[in-house]
Order: structure tokens, then C-alpha cells, then sequence
């Protein structure tokens, strides 16, 4: 459901991040769908398609999680 509505409004990049197994799935717009770019755990970074330059350190995402 909530895919439909950011394809609606127009977003073009999403992160879905779960904290218990310490990955982020990154969801691209590809017009009224998206589709799972890239999915990334500990130790991985990665590049935003849509925030160029910018390279997330996933390890440092979840450092401060109390699980």
C-alpha cells in the first residue's frame, strides 16, 4: 500500500531498514513501481542513486541499536 502512495507522490528512493538483522533494502522508482536496488548488511556501504556522493556506512547505521 504505502508503495503505491510514494509512487504516487512521486518518490523516487526509499530505504526500508530492519534493525533485527541489521540490513537496509534500497527501493528505486521505476514510475508507478519500484524495484529493490540493492540490500545491504554489516560491513557493506553503498551509494544513494538518487543523493550522488553520498556513501552510507551500514555498520554505522545500527551501531547504536540496543538489540
Amino acid at each position: 500500500m504505502k508503495r503505491g502512495r510514494y509512487a504516487k507522490f512521486g518518490v523516487r528512493e526509499y530505504w526500508i531498514a530492519d534493525i533485527t538483522d541489521r540490513t537496509i533494502e534500497v527501493n528505486v522508482s521505476e514510475g508507478e513501481t519500484f524495484s529493490v536496488a540493492g540490500m545491504y548488511g554489516e560491513g557493506d556501504t553503498f551509494e544513494s542513486t538518487l543523493l550522488a556522493g553520498i556513501e552510507v556506512d551500514i555498520s554505522g547505521v545500527f551501531e547504536s541499536a540496543m538489540i
